[in-house]
């Protein structure tokens, strides 16, 4: 559902902060087609990231595209994980979790 249908085309603009002259553009703009090689890469990524339990970085992810034949750059990588909402999550590291009683159980054992 639009908006527009339901509220004044001036009050969403006001709301949103754009003239009228610039949401009618838009409107009547066409959508940007994306190149199926492309759609292809961008599907790639997304695959790696979720094989990587969303470990994978920008460098990381460049190589394993480049391994798999496609040229690409890092810049290109970060702007493409970006836009496609691939948030990078820091594992961390498994520390060991020790007793606190381990001082009773040291001094009642000598």
């Amino acid at each position: 559902m639009c908006e527009s249908t339901y509220y004044p085309v001036t009050v969403l603009c006001q709301v949103m902060g754009v003239s009228r002259s610039a949401f009618y553009g838009w409107k009547q703009r066409p959508g940007k087609l994306i190149p199926a090689q492309e759609l292809k890469m961008r599907r790639r990524m997304k695959k790696l990231f979720e094989l990587s339990r969303e470990s994978l970085g920008n460098r990381e992810m460049m190589k394993k595209l480049r391994g798999e034949g496609y040229e690409i750059g890092r810049y290109r990588v970060r702007k493409l994980m970006k836009q496609m909402k691939l948030i990078v999550r820091q594992r961390v590291a498994y520390k060991v979790k020790r007793s606190a009683n381990i001082l009773t159980l040291l001094l009642t054992t000598y």
